[in-house]
Protein backbone atom coordinates (compact mmCIF):
# COMPACT_ATOMS: atom_id res chain seq x y z
CA UNK A 1 0.00 0.00 0.00
CA UNK A 2 1.29 3.38 -0.86
CA UNK A 3 2.31 6.40 1.60
CA UNK A 4 -0.71 8.05 0.14
CA UNK A 5 -3.22 5.47 -0.07
CA UNK A 6 -2.18 4.48 3.87
CA UNK A 7 -2.76 8.26 4.66
CA UNK A 8 -6.17 8.63 2.77
CA UNK A 9 -7.19 5.74 4.73
CA UNK A 10 -6.10 6.92 8.29
CA UNK A 11 -7.77 10.56 7.13
CA UNK A 12 -11.14 8.75 6.10
CA UNK A 13 -10.92 6.57 8.95
CA UNK A 14 -10.60 9.10 11.57
CA UNK A 15 -13.37 11.22 10.27
CA UNK A 16 -15.74 7.86 10.42
CA UNK A 17 -14.77 7.63 14.10
CA UNK A 18 -17.02 10.43 14.82
CA UNK A 19 -20.64 8.91 14.05
CA UNK A 20 -21.66 5.38 15.19
CA UNK A 21 -21.39 3.78 18.42
CA UNK A 22 -18.35 3.30 20.90
CA UNK A 23 -16.75 0.02 19.38
CA UNK A 24 -16.68 1.71 15.55
CA UNK A 25 -15.72 4.92 17.33
CA UNK A 26 -12.37 2.79 18.70
CA UNK A 27 -12.52 -0.17 15.70
CA UNK A 28 -11.63 3.07 13.40
CA UNK A 29 -9.05 4.64 15.35
CA UNK A 30 -6.93 1.61 16.06
CA UNK A 31 -7.38 0.78 12.15
CA UNK A 32 -5.79 4.87 11.69
CA UNK A 33 -3.06 4.22 13.97
CA UNK A 34 -2.13 1.04 12.22
CA UNK A 35 -1.83 2.75 8.86
CA UNK A 36 0.05 5.61 10.57
CA UNK A 37 2.71 3.33 12.06
CA UNK A 38 6.26 4.65 10.69
CA UNK A 39 5.21 7.63 8.52
CA UNK A 40 6.67 10.40 9.03
CA UNK A 41 4.13 12.96 9.32
CA UNK A 42 3.56 15.01 12.48
CA UNK A 43 0.03 16.59 11.34
CA UNK A 44 -1.54 12.97 10.98
CA UNK A 45 -0.04 12.02 14.13
CA UNK A 46 -1.33 15.25 15.82
CA UNK A 47 -4.94 14.72 14.59
CA UNK A 48 -4.24 10.76 15.67
CA UNK A 49 -3.81 11.91 18.98
CA UNK A 50 -6.68 14.00 18.89
CA UNK A 51 -9.25 11.65 18.24
CA UNK A 52 -7.80 9.45 20.53
CA UNK A 53 -7.90 11.51 23.38
CA UNK A 54 -11.73 11.72 22.87
CA UNK A 55 -12.39 8.22 22.63
CA UNK A 56 -10.44 8.06 26.18
CA UNK A 57 -12.51 11.17 27.39
CA UNK A 58 -15.85 9.31 26.28
CA UNK A 59 -14.76 6.22 28.18
CA UNK A 60 -14.06 8.39 31.43
CA UNK A 61 -10.42 7.86 31.43
CA UNK A 62 -9.36 10.95 32.45
CA UNK A 63 -5.31 10.15 32.49
CA UNK A 64 -4.83 8.53 28.84
CA UNK A 65 -7.22 11.31 27.88
CA UNK A 66 -3.91 13.75 28.34
CA UNK A 67 -1.02 11.26 27.44
CA UNK A 68 -2.43 11.10 24.18
CA UNK A 69 -2.28 14.56 23.44
CA UNK A 70 1.47 13.98 23.73
CA UNK A 71 1.76 13.12 20.32
CA UNK A 72 -0.05 16.24 19.56
CA UNK A 73 2.96 18.70 20.27
CA UNK A 74 3.13 22.24 19.18
CA UNK A 75 3.95 22.75 15.23
CA UNK A 76 4.92 26.18 13.64
CA UNK A 77 6.07 24.93 10.35
CA UNK A 78 3.28 26.40 8.53
CA UNK A 79 -0.39 27.42 9.29
CA UNK A 80 -1.97 24.34 8.80
CA UNK A 81 0.08 22.47 11.05
CA UNK A 82 -0.24 25.76 13.95
CA UNK A 83 -3.91 25.16 13.36
CA UNK A 84 -3.85 21.77 13.62
CA UNK A 85 -2.31 22.21 16.94
CA UNK A 86 -5.03 24.13 17.49
CA UNK A 87 -7.27 21.50 17.86
CA UNK A 88 -4.99 19.77 20.35
CA UNK A 89 -5.23 22.70 22.39
CA UNK A 90 -9.06 22.33 22.54
CA UNK A 91 -8.46 18.91 23.22
CA UNK A 92 -6.66 19.42 26.29
CA UNK A 93 -9.19 22.19 27.12
CA UNK A 94 -12.17 19.73 26.92
CA UNK A 95 -10.31 17.67 29.07
CA UNK A 96 -9.81 20.03 32.33
CA UNK A 97 -13.46 20.83 31.71
CA UNK A 98 -14.62 17.33 32.18
CA UNK A 99 -12.98 17.16 35.57
CA UNK A 100 -13.83 20.72 36.76
CA UNK A 101 -10.74 22.24 36.41
CA UNK A 102 -12.16 25.17 34.55
CA UNK A 103 -9.16 27.73 35.19
CA UNK A 104 -6.56 25.12 33.70
CA UNK A 105 -9.15 25.22 30.81
CA UNK A 106 -8.53 28.56 30.26
CA UNK A 107 -4.70 28.55 30.16
CA UNK A 108 -4.73 25.92 27.76
CA UNK A 109 -6.98 27.82 25.59
CA UNK A 110 -4.84 30.85 25.95
CA UNK A 111 -1.72 28.86 24.23
CA UNK A 112 -2.86 29.34 20.75
CA UNK A 113 -3.42 31.96 18.54
CA UNK A 114 -3.53 32.74 14.70
CA UNK A 115 -0.43 33.07 12.88
CA UNK A 116 -1.74 34.43 9.85
CA UNK A 117 -3.89 37.84 8.44
CA UNK A 118 -6.07 37.76 7.45
CA UNK A 119 -6.77 34.25 9.38
CA UNK A 120 -6.65 31.11 7.65
CA UNK A 121 -9.96 29.35 7.24
CA UNK A 122 -8.43 26.53 9.41
CA UNK A 123 -7.62 29.21 11.58
CA UNK A 124 -10.73 30.46 11.70
CA UNK A 125 -12.50 27.32 12.82
CA UNK A 126 -10.19 26.69 15.34
CA UNK A 127 -10.74 30.38 16.45
CA UNK A 128 -14.67 29.78 16.87
CA UNK A 129 -14.32 27.05 18.68
CA UNK A 130 -11.75 28.71 21.38
CA UNK A 131 -14.87 30.87 21.44
CA UNK A 132 -17.32 29.05 22.04
CA UNK A 133 -15.29 27.17 24.63
CA UNK A 134 -13.80 30.05 26.47
CA UNK A 135 -18.17 31.66 26.49
CA UNK A 136 -19.32 28.13 27.96
CA UNK A 137 -16.42 28.52 30.27
CA UNK A 138 -16.87 31.97 31.72
CA UNK A 139 -20.43 31.20 32.11
CA UNK A 140 -19.98 28.46 34.16
CA UNK A 141 -17.65 30.64 36.13
CA UNK A 142 -20.65 32.92 36.53
CA UNK A 143 -18.79 35.53 34.48
CA UNK A 144 -21.98 36.36 31.93
CA UNK A 145 -20.88 39.22 30.26
CA UNK A 146 -17.87 38.42 29.21
CA UNK A 147 -19.30 34.77 28.47
CA UNK A 148 -21.61 36.81 25.63
CA UNK A 149 -17.99 39.03 24.22
CA UNK A 150 -16.87 35.33 23.39
CA UNK A 151 -20.15 33.71 22.17
CA UNK A 152 -20.88 36.92 19.99
CA UNK A 153 -17.33 36.50 18.91
CA UNK A 154 -17.95 33.16 17.46
CA UNK A 155 -21.25 33.84 16.02
CA UNK A 156 -19.14 36.57 14.37
CA UNK A 157 -16.70 34.10 12.66
CA UNK A 158 -20.25 31.87 11.13
CA UNK A 159 -21.58 35.22 9.60
CA UNK A 160 -18.41 36.40 8.02
CA UNK A 161 -16.34 33.81 7.28
CA UNK A 162 -15.69 32.63 3.28
CA UNK A 163 -16.19 29.38 2.21
CA UNK A 164 -16.90 28.21 5.61
CA UNK A 165 -20.06 26.47 6.76
CA UNK A 166 -20.71 25.78 10.98
CA UNK A 167 -23.96 23.54 10.16
CA UNK A 168 -22.47 20.84 13.15
CA UNK A 169 -21.48 23.51 15.50
CA UNK A 170 -24.74 25.74 15.23
CA UNK A 171 -26.83 24.15 17.93
CA UNK A 172 -24.06 24.36 19.91
CA UNK A 173 -23.49 27.83 19.56
CA UNK A 174 -27.23 29.01 19.53
CA UNK A 175 -27.79 26.83 23.21
CA UNK A 176 -24.39 28.96 24.62
CA UNK A 177 -25.78 32.34 23.74
CA UNK A 178 -29.16 31.05 24.93
CA UNK A 179 -27.74 29.93 28.19
CA UNK A 180 -26.22 33.28 28.24
CA UNK A 181 -28.86 35.45 27.64
CA UNK A 182 -30.75 33.45 30.41
CA UNK A 183 -28.21 34.44 32.74
CA UNK A 184 -28.56 38.16 31.82
CA UNK A 185 -32.01 38.24 32.40
CA UNK A 186 -33.24 38.45 28.60
CA UNK A 187 -35.07 35.55 27.95
CA UNK A 188 -36.92 36.99 24.87
CA UNK A 189 -33.55 37.21 22.96
CA UNK A 190 -32.58 34.04 24.36
CA UNK A 191 -35.86 32.67 22.30
CA UNK A 192 -34.97 34.39 19.19
CA UNK A 193 -31.57 32.73 19.37
CA UNK A 194 -33.00 29.17 19.56
CA UNK A 195 -35.75 29.76 17.30
CA UNK A 196 -33.54 31.56 14.17
CA UNK A 197 -31.45 27.80 14.76
CA UNK A 198 -34.76 25.52 14.81
CA UNK A 199 -35.94 27.52 11.51
CA UNK A 200 -32.96 26.16 10.08
CA UNK A 201 -33.19 23.10 10.84
CA UNK A 202 -29.60 22.85 12.18
CA UNK A 203 -28.82 19.17 14.46
CA UNK A 204 -29.44 18.88 17.71
CA UNK A 205 -32.84 19.44 17.56
CA UNK A 206 -33.72 17.88 20.82
CA UNK A 207 -31.21 20.14 22.81
CA UNK A 208 -32.77 23.68 21.38
CA UNK A 209 -35.97 22.16 22.02
CA UNK A 210 -35.03 21.90 25.93
CA UNK A 211 -33.59 25.17 26.08
CA UNK A 212 -36.19 26.56 24.18
CA UNK A 213 -38.70 25.53 27.22
CA UNK A 214 -36.34 26.93 29.69
CA UNK A 215 -36.24 30.08 28.31
CA UNK A 216 -40.38 30.00 27.85
CA UNK A 217 -40.49 28.97 31.68
CA UNK A 218 -38.29 32.19 32.39
CA UNK A 219 -41.40 33.88 30.90
CA UNK A 220 -44.06 32.07 32.41
CA UNK A 221 -44.98 30.82 29.87
CA UNK A 222 -45.80 27.56 31.27
CA UNK A 223 -48.44 26.11 28.63
CA UNK A 224 -45.70 26.50 25.90
CA UNK A 225 -43.18 24.54 27.72
CA UNK A 226 -46.04 22.06 28.56
CA UNK A 227 -45.90 21.77 24.87
CA UNK A 228 -42.44 21.63 24.07
CA UNK A 229 -42.12 18.29 26.73
CA UNK A 230 -44.74 16.78 25.44
CA UNK A 231 -43.48 17.20 21.45
CA UNK A 232 -40.52 15.61 23.02
CA UNK A 233 -41.41 12.71 24.62
CA UNK A 234 -43.98 11.74 21.75
CA UNK A 235 -41.32 12.17 18.90
CA UNK A 236 -38.51 10.00 20.80
CA UNK A 237 -35.95 12.42 19.81
CA UNK A 238 -32.71 11.06 20.41
CA UNK A 239 -31.54 12.88 23.64
CA UNK A 240 -27.79 12.85 24.96
CA UNK A 241 -27.18 13.08 28.70
CA UNK A 242 -27.52 16.63 28.89
CA UNK A 243 -30.67 16.90 27.37
CA UNK A 244 -31.87 14.17 29.74
CA UNK A 245 -30.44 16.25 32.59
CA UNK A 246 -31.74 19.64 31.68
CA UNK A 247 -35.44 17.73 30.71
CA UNK A 248 -35.95 16.64 33.85
CA UNK A 249 -34.76 19.80 35.42
CA UNK A 250 -37.62 21.89 33.33
CA UNK A 251 -40.54 19.48 33.91
CA UNK A 252 -39.88 19.10 37.78
CA UNK A 253 -39.83 22.96 37.89
CA UNK A 254 -43.09 23.07 35.96
CA UNK A 255 -44.42 20.35 37.91
CA UNK A 256 -43.05 22.44 41.31
CA UNK A 257 -44.38 25.68 39.83
CA UNK A 258 -47.81 24.29 39.37
CA UNK A 259 -48.05 22.37 42.81
CA UNK A 260 -48.41 18.32 41.14
CA UNK A 261 -45.78 17.69 43.92
CA UNK A 262 -45.59 14.25 43.83
CA UNK A 263 -44.56 14.46 40.04
CA UNK A 264 -42.54 17.15 40.71
CA UNK A 265 -40.64 14.72 43.34
CA UNK A 266 -40.10 12.17 40.72
CA UNK A 267 -38.80 14.53 38.14
CA UNK A 268 -36.44 16.00 40.84
CA UNK A 269 -35.41 12.51 41.93
CA UNK A 270 -34.94 11.60 38.13
CA UNK A 271 -32.87 15.05 37.43
CA UNK A 272 -30.51 13.33 40.30
CA UNK A 273 -30.42 10.19 38.99
CA UNK A 274 -29.13 12.07 35.57
CA UNK A 275 -26.62 14.15 37.04
CA UNK A 276 -24.95 11.12 38.48
CA UNK A 277 -23.71 10.74 34.73
CA UNK A 278 -21.50 13.86 35.03
CA UNK A 279 -18.20 15.08 36.89
CA UNK A 280 -19.19 18.85 36.38
CA UNK A 281 -21.60 19.23 39.32
CA UNK A 282 -19.28 21.10 41.55
CA UNK A 283 -22.05 20.30 44.10
CA UNK A 284 -24.09 23.49 43.56
CA UNK A 285 -26.53 21.75 40.91
CA UNK A 286 -26.83 18.53 43.47
CA UNK A 287 -27.67 21.38 46.38
CA UNK A 288 -30.47 23.18 44.25
CA UNK A 289 -32.23 19.77 43.47
CA UNK A 290 -32.05 18.68 46.77
CA UNK A 291 -33.49 22.18 48.26
CA UNK A 292 -35.94 21.45 45.65
CA UNK A 293 -37.29 18.03 47.11
CA UNK A 294 -36.83 19.34 50.34
CA UNK A 295 -39.31 22.16 49.32
CA UNK A 296 -42.37 19.37 48.12
CA UNK A 297 -41.44 17.40 51.04
CA UNK A 298 -42.51 20.21 53.15
CA UNK A 299 -45.40 21.13 51.32
CA UNK A 300 -46.56 17.83 51.34
CA UNK A 301 -46.19 17.27 55.02
CA UNK A 302 -43.38 14.88 55.52
CA UNK A 303 -41.80 16.45 57.56
CA UNK A 304 -39.29 13.30 58.52
CA UNK A 305 -37.83 12.38 54.72
CA UNK A 306 -37.50 16.34 54.83
CA UNK A 307 -35.47 16.48 57.63
CA UNK A 308 -33.51 13.61 56.06
CA UNK A 309 -32.93 15.24 53.02
CA UNK A 310 -31.51 18.39 55.10
CA UNK A 311 -29.14 16.31 56.33
CA UNK A 312 -27.60 15.24 53.52
CA UNK A 313 -27.68 18.48 51.98
CA UNK A 314 -25.51 20.10 55.31
CA UNK A 315 -23.30 17.03 54.76
CA UNK A 316 -22.50 18.41 50.82
CA UNK A 317 -22.32 22.11 51.95
CA UNK A 318 -19.79 21.16 54.49
CA UNK A 319 -17.73 19.02 51.43
CA UNK A 320 -18.35 21.50 48.12
CA UNK A 321 -16.05 23.56 47.55
CA UNK A 322 -16.53 27.74 45.82
CA UNK A 323 -14.05 26.76 42.67
CA UNK A 324 -15.58 25.50 39.73
CA UNK A 325 -18.66 25.38 37.38
CA UNK A 326 -21.39 26.64 39.74
CA UNK A 327 -23.18 28.27 37.12
CA UNK A 328 -23.56 24.63 34.96
CA UNK A 329 -26.91 24.21 34.61
CA UNK A 330 -28.47 27.73 33.03
CA UNK A 331 -31.86 28.57 34.48
CA UNK A 332 -31.10 27.29 38.10
CA UNK A 333 -29.84 30.15 39.86
CA UNK A 334 -33.15 31.71 39.04
CA UNK A 335 -34.87 28.84 40.14
CA UNK A 336 -32.97 29.16 43.57
CA UNK A 337 -34.29 32.51 44.09
CA UNK A 338 -37.83 31.30 43.43
CA UNK A 339 -36.96 28.46 46.12
CA UNK A 340 -35.37 31.26 48.45
CA UNK A 341 -38.28 33.50 48.44
CA UNK A 342 -40.54 30.64 49.58
CA UNK A 343 -39.22 30.71 52.97
CA UNK A 344 -39.77 34.41 53.10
Amino acid sequence: MTRKVRVDLAHSLMESSRYSVMEWKQFAVNQAKELTLGLDDSDLRSQLAQRQCLLHRLSGETEPAFTALMDGLPHKTNRRSHAIYGHTILQRALNHIQLDQLDKAIASLAEWQPVSQPHSAMEQVVLFRQYLLMGKILRYQGHFTASLQYLQGAQNITNTAKDLVFVEDASDLACNLADTYLELDDPAVAESCLRAAMKHQVPKQAALMIALAECLFAQERFVEVDEILRHISQCQLKLMKMDKLRQSIVQAKLSHIRTQFEEAFRYWTEAMSNLRRFTLASGRTTRIILLSQCHVLHCQGLYDIENRTRDQLDALERCAGMSGASYWVSGLRHWLHFLESCKQ
